[in-house]
């Protein structure tokens, strides 16, 4: 009879019982799990067009950041005062 192999979770002794809880992250901060993307708006912000309102579709069309890593930039810049809550870039 021919042996069975182990299932993932039998391979590594770890066995989902549910979905462990989501982390808090304090001070009620926006992060992104790209910095590297975050990054590359910053830079290429620096010799873009500037916008009349900084959202996701000025980062994915001017700024070359597309897809998911684009979509909590403007919250992060919000935060920091790089954009105003109107979606305008600050002075």
């Amino acid at each position: 009879m021919a042996e069975q192999s182990p299932s993932a979770s039998e391979a590594t002794g770890s066995e989902t019982k549910g979905a462990k809880p989501r982390r808090t992250i304090p001070g009620d901060f926006s992060y992104t799990a790209t910095p590297g993307k975050l990054k590359t708006v910053l830079t290429n912000l620096v010799a873009a067009e500037r916008p009349e309102i900084f959202n996701k579709d000025y980062i994915e069309t001017y700024l070359g950041v597309t897809g998911g890593s684009a979509s909590p930039i403007p919250a992060i810049l919000k935060r920091t005062g790089f954009v105003g809550s109107d979606g305008r870039l600050s002075a």
